[in-house]
């Protein structure tokens, strides 16, 4: 039988806050948390969230949300893969 699995999302410019968030998760139980990448002026760049909290963090996944690879105000495919 499969297990069921729970995640949770957030976005935030509050590092403390994503921060108590991340731990709070997985304190809970919580399978996976998902940080929103974005280049928009109310989140910071998600890579960079999810490798600070990978840092805090034991047991629960990370992952991005969301990252934007094309258009213009987003990172180019190349460009983001040299950054791997």
């Amino acid at each position: 039988m499969t297990q069921m699995r729970f995640a949770v999302q957030t976005w935030g410019t509050d590092l403390d806050a994503v921060k108590a968030y991340a731990r709070e998760a997985e304190a809970l139980g919580y399978d996976a948390l998902w940080y929103g990448d974005g280049l928009w002026p109310w989140t910071h760049e998600g890579w960079t969230v999810l490798a600070a909290l990978a840092t805090l963090t034991t047991r629960i996944r990370l992952g991005p949300a969301v990252t934007y690879l094309l258009g213009d105000a987003y990172r180019h495919p190349h460009c983001w893969l040299n950054s791997l």
